[in-house]
């Protein structure tokens, strides 16, 4: 009879080992559940505060042209038409002047290139042996202000004339540049100065103008 009892009640107090156990087990089970959720709110709050990265450029979107940065857009060309201008020339003793008629290419609406190119046409000699006045002059500088020329020149030796020589290039300068319309003054400079006289012989009027 007491083995029975002892046997009972050792079973009793086993049944009830167990028991706390599995309780004592459930209970942490329980009471870990909130930290991971919590650990997971968290985690999502973090991602949330991150910014967004930024997306990487595709490797095969197209990039800019660097050779087209920057460029304008041409300008319009320059009208150019052709022009006969009448050109003044002397002969080997220098007695006079002789005009001739050359096809000039000159700029619409451009006074500075109109009388480059006609300076140009005066310093070639004519084709029948007639002798340039200006063939060994240097052209400076051209200036235009309205119908104003300025024209600063350097004088070699070779290039100055005695007194006849002299008042033809001056006469054949002028001629040939008051055909044009938009020409109504010459000034001629010396190495930048305003001298009293060309190449010494005749005086220099500052301007010339047109008669």
């Amino acid at each position: 009879m007491k083995r029975r009892m002892g046997a009972s009640y050792l079973l009793c107090t086993m049944l009830a080992a167990s028991m706390l156990l599995a309780a004592c087990g459930a209970r942490s089970d329980v009471g870990s559940e909130p930290d991971a959720v919590t650990a997971a709110g968290n985690e999502q709050a973090t991602n949330e505060q991150q910014p967004a990265q930024p997306q990487e450029q595709e490797a095969d979107q197209p990039l800019p042209d660097k050779a087209n940065v920057g460029e304008e857009a041409p300008q319009d060309a320059i009208e150019e038409t052709k022009t006969p201008v009448n050109v003044y020339f002397t002969d080997e003793e220098q007695t006079g002047l002789s005009e001739r008629t050359r096809e000039l290419v000159l700029p619409a609406n451009d006074s500075k290139s109109k009388v480059e190119a006609a300076f140009k046409a005066l310093q070639q000699d004519g084709d029948n042996g007639e002798v340039s006045l200006w063939k060994h002059a240097e052209l400076l500088s051209i200036a235009v202000d309205g119908q104003a020329v300025t024209l600063d020149i350097h004088l070699p030796d070779e290039a100055r004339f005695g007194a006849p020589g002299e008042a033809l290039a001056i006469e054949s300068l002028t001629k040939t540049l008051f055909q044009f319309d938009d020409v109504d003054a010459i000034d001629i400079l010396i190495d930048g100065e305003k001298a009293d006289s060309l190449m010494g012989h005749e005086m220099l009027d500052h301007p010339i103008v047109k008669p």
